[in-house]
């Protein structure tokens, strides 16, 4: 009575970390894979805090607007706009 079935096919993990180091982004990955963000993001754990700062930085040079650059980030990283300002906020207190 308390067995479970699984109809979940394999998850590409190999095929997943190539990607992304390749450079597609989050969602990209997550749609080409036919899998949910929260499956990508599991697969590839957290993100290194110095990546997060150099994918600030560059949002910022690009400039635009905050909903804009919160697009960007969560596109990149799959990571909360909160993530995005308090790595933002390290930046500046670090003289950046």
């Amino acid at each position: 009575m308390g067995a479970e079935i699984r109809l979940d096919a394999p998850v590409p993990v190999e095929h997943i970390k190539r990607m992304r180091s390749e450079g597609e982004s989050v969602e990209d990955i997550a749609r080409q894979v036919g899998i949910s963000l929260r499956m990508v993001r599991r697969v590839l754990g957290t993100l290194d805090p110095h990546r997060w700062e150099r994918i600030v930085e560059g949002i910022e040079r690009e400039g635009g607007s905050r909903v804009v650059k919160i697009r960007k980030w969560k596109a990149e990283t799959g990571k909360s706009d909160t993530t995005y300002w308090r790595t933002l906020r390290r930046l500046r207190g670090s003289g950046g």
